[in-house]
């Protein structure tokens, strides 16, 4: 079962969401889980060891200079079959709204 945890911005709001990981393996000890998170949170949950893959975006990832590595980054994970994403960020909700991105949203919603 592959679950994709997306929680991407501060540094606090990352270390807040690290028991609920540990919760999810206690429930669903199988799961292989992967967490969608900027590189300056990244270092805090690289060598967590109930994450099995760690996902970076640059910083200010919605910055025109990161948007391509930012939808590269998305394509990645679309090869992949979520069995669940659970969405601590709202980021689904975020990038409805930015209209720049709007095929990054497309391809978050048809993973």
């Amino acid at each position: 079962m592959n679950i994709l945890i997306i929680r991407v911005s501060a540094i606090g709001d990352v270390v807040h969401t690290l028991p609920s990981i540990l919760l999810l393996k206690r429930i669903i000890p199988h799961a292989k889980i992967h967490w969608l998170v900027q590189k300056k949170a990244a270092s805090l949950i690289k060598d967590q060891p109930y994450i099995d893959h760690v996902w970076q975006l640059p910083d200010k990832f919605f910055a025109p200079r990161n948007v391509i590595s930012t939808v590269k980054t998305v394509q990645k994970l679309k090869l992949i079959r979520w069995d669940a994403i659970i969405d601590f960020q709202g980021l689904i909700l975020i990038l409805l709204r930015v209209s720049m991105v709007h095929r990054l949203m497309h391809l978050l919603v048809t993973m």
